[in-house]
């Protein structure tokens, strides 16, 4: 049986045993919109509507949840680390990227991708049996943050410990053991230990100086 839609006039055909005597509707859209309540955003404005249960007249109501958080209080703007682009998030969040995808290119770029310290081409290197017992002594001597910038794990982007770097190549030395003293250990955050890969003619104190 042929019915008008009460919401945006459609002609739509409906069983006959469903039809309403008080209101009909072709879509679920043209249901939320006619049986909803239309507000207007708390931060910039637009009118809006929202299905009945999901209104609330005794608190703030938002278009998104992009209003929603530009509208609390102790908001903080700053700049992407990945794209440039400013983004504001609430002051009690520490953001560096303003999306998932800004975030996800940047670790394809320095935390998982080719250019990570640890990228192997063709082969993976054996650390040897003191590497875990090395390398933790290596975060403890270096208070377990990056020596260069000082950042710590709640500060990385990854939320990780820092990465523990080895300043000669494990490649470099016939036993991998060898490579593990912790002279040859620094800890530095994933962005230092892609700058500082490679170089080998720096010390563990030289790295310490750095202050970036």
């Amino acid at each position: 049986m042929d019915v008008e839609c009460d919401r945006c006039g459609k002609v739509f055909n409906r069983r006959p045993s469903v039809i309403n005597e008080k209101q009909n509707f072709c879509s679920r859209k043209c249901f939320q919109k006619g049986t909803g309540v239309t507000y207007t955003c708390d931060y910039c404005g637009n009118q809006n509507t929202k299905s009945e249960c999901r209104f609330n007249e005794n608190q703030k109501n938002y278009c998104n949840r992009e209003c929603m958080i530009k509208d609390r209080e102790n908001n903080v703007t700053k700049k992407c680390e990945q794209c440039g682009d400013e983004f504001t998030f609430p002051e009690s969040k520490s953001e560096k990227f303003c999306s998932r995808e800004c975030y996800s290119q940047y670790r394809s770029e320095v935390i998982v991708g080719e250019n990570h310290p640890q990228w192997l081409e063709e082969t993976r290197y054996y650390y040897g049996k003191n590497w875990e017992k090395l390398r933790e002594k290596a975060r403890k001597r270096d208070d377990y943050k990056c020596v260069v910038c000082g950042k710590t794990k709640e500060e990385t982007n990854d939320g990780k410990q820092p990465h523990i770097h080895h300043i000669q190549p494990i490649r470099t030395f016939e036993n991998p053991e060898q490579a593990n003293k912790l002279s040859n250990l620094v800890a530095l955050c994933p962005e230092h230990h892609v700058k500082y890969e490679g170089q080998t003619d720096i010390t563990v104190k030289e790295l310490k100086q750095k202050n970036e």
